[in-house]
């Protein structure tokens, strides 16, 4: 009878050799202390479902990663800001992930990072293989993420985008906080209106009409000059 492949990345095992661990209550053979290590890290954060959904066997440890570290070349030097966007004190970086060969893949990297003090998100395109991260630079190093993705089995470089994607990101986001505005201040307003409009049958107190008008005119001066900008912006020009 044949012996199993190995349980992490479906390389044969060479002969006489026993390395076993018990994953999911049931003992395994591996091809390596590489492999063995890999999956016990993946079992132990609670991460095994990685081995029932995948659809493609894991790359083996004993394949030799780049030694060049470019996360350290670009945190280093003047390079950091054409790939890192800073939002206070939040920093988002791109990352190009290669040894993804199916959706547990992806599913294994979001699910590691996420348990990682300091992340605060990770969303990874399985279609492009790229990874957006957003993380807290004061809690864990960038290096330390990168370490992370290459101990589970797969390489990330930093990805630069082009500047036009950057701006229109910004510029997305900007748009969303002017809805937002213009539709909080939007409602407030409406309600004063309301009760103005109400106080007019039931004979509401002078004062209590100055005080609405008033509430009207503080919410809706921010939307007017934050929300509303784009279009005094255009038609100055």
């Amino acid at each position: 009878m044949s012996q199993a492949p190995c349980h992490h990345c479906g390389e044969e095992i060479p002969k006489n050799l026993a390395i076993q661990s018990e994953i999911d209550s049931n003992f395994v053979d591996f091809c390596c202390y590489g492999c063995q290590a890999i999956a016990e890290f993946i079992n132990g954060a609670d991460l095994s479902n990685y081995y029932q959904h995948r659809t493609e066997k894991a790359h083996s440890a004993l394949d030799k990663a780049p030694q060049d570290n470019q996360f350290s070349l670009i945190k280093e030097t003047e390079l950091y800001p054409l790939y890192v966007f800073v939002d206070n004190d939040t920093h988002h970086i791109q990352i190009s992930l290669k040894g993804m060969t199916c959706a547990a893949c992806a599913w294994l990297i979001e699910n590691r990072l996420k348990q990682l003090d300091g992340v605060d998100s990770i969303h990874i395109n399985l279609s492009t293989s790229l990874a957006s991260l957003e993380w807290q630079p004061k809690e864990i190093d960038i290096i330390d993420i990168a370490k992370e993705i290459r101990f589970l089995g797969y390489q990330g470089n930093p990805y630069r985008a082009d500047q036009t994607d950057i701006e229109m990101k910004q510029a997305k986001k900007t748009a969303i906080i002017r809805l937002g505005i213009a539709g909080v201040g939007m409602m407030q307003v409406m309600m004063s209106a309301i009760a103005i409009y109400a106080g007019d049958i039931q004979g509401m107190q002078q004062s209590f009409k100055l005080l609405l008008s008033w509430a009207s005119f503080i919410f809706a001066t921010p939307v007017v000059l934050f929300s509303a900008l784009p279009f005094f912006k255009a038609a100055i020009r």
